[in-house]
């Protein structure tokens, strides 16, 4: 099935952001000197390379030779409206792309992390923008025909970049995210603001580690569907079934450890109420697997949910 237009430039915009990552995470270690410094400004060079070809000559080309002409023809205004503001900030970009290279070829480090910081702010600020704001409207004012007509457009301007061109920077950028150590956003979040969000989410979870360690399960003090008693941290699984059930118990973590599956699931009724239980294999960002995630979710009124409701009151 083919993508719809908004689709596959909000697809761009996340590959975007990854990098953006990657650009401020290099320019912090080229700062901070050392043996490091080599290669984190050969990724900084990529990183500005994909930009310049990636999101400027493809992405924003994208829209503004085919989306935002095609929106002005629908009544969205560029002048004084969100189309005239995309324009300015794309010209932005590229300021910010060309200044963070000058201050690289000047081994001006600081002035490369100071700039690649804003850039990012801008450029994430600017695809917030698009994606919250402006391809909503887009998708209220342009007809199926027109849509249809912008992922043609879209596949043209692909081809004046090159043939296999989009596909390779998509690559590099895979690359530039998988070869670089990026912090993950749980740093952001202390262990009794994480302790609370796991105990909010509406679901039960288990985490069984790599070997078979029941390590931790959420809502401790609330009553569940299946009770666990703080004893039974740092036992193995297994000894927490009764004898009959351990061959299925092995099975499943098996299947999940070996990749055999990456999710089994299974309902039951209990006392009215339908049961929604999954088991998760847990992999690091290199497909290492790191334990087995079990998720019991009540869906019984989930189930009732019929036709839409947009508005929470």
């Amino acid at each position: 099935m083919t993508e719809h237009w908004d689709e596959i430039l909000m697809g761009e915009h996340r590959v975007m952001e990854k990098v953006l990552t990657v650009l401020v995470g290099q320019a912090k270690k080229l700062v901070d000197g050392g043996d490091g410094a080599k290669e984190a400004r050969g990724r900084i060079a990529k990183s500005l390379d994909f930009y310049e070809t990636f999101m400027d000559r493809c992405h924003n080309m994208k829209e503004e030779k085919v989306l935002f002409p095609k929106l002005e023809q629908r009544g969205i205004p560029k002048e004084g409206g969100p189309i005239g503001v995309m324009f300015i900030e794309h010209q932005k970009e590229r300021e910010f792309l060309k200044a963070i290279k000058v201050s690289l070829g000047a081994d001006e480090s600081e002035s490369v992390l100071n700039k690649s910081k804003d850039f990012a702010e801008l450029v994430k600020d600017h695809v917030w923008k698009e994606d919250d704001t402006l391809y909503p409207m887009g998708k209220k004012v342009l007809s199926e025909s027109d849509a249809q007509k912008l992922v043609t457009g879209f596949d043209g301007i692909e081809k004046e970049l090159g043939k296999g061109v989009h596909e390779r920077y998509h690559e590099l950028a895979e690359k530039l995210v998988n070869g670089t150590c990026i912090e993950p956003l749980i740093k952001n979040l202390s262990t009794e603001v994480l302790s609370a969000i796991l105990d909010t989410l509406p679901v039960e979870v288990t985490f069984i580690d790599a070997e078979d360690i029941l390590a931790y399960f959420n809502k401790v003090n609330e009553k569940k569907y299946f009770a666990r008693p703080r004893a039974a941290i740092g036992r193995k699984v297994q000894k927490c079934h009764p004898q009959k059930s351990i061959q299925t118990v092995n099975k499943l973590l098996d299947d999940l450890r070996n990749g055999k599956k990456d999710v089994a699931e299974s309902w039951i009724d209990i006392k009215g109420r339908k049961v929604h239980i999954r088991y998760f294999a847990v992999r690091d960002s290199h497909g290492k697997y790191l334990g087995t995630m079990e998720v019991v979710q009540d869906i019984t009124d989930i189930k009732k949910l019929e036709g839409e409701k947009r508005i929470i009151k």
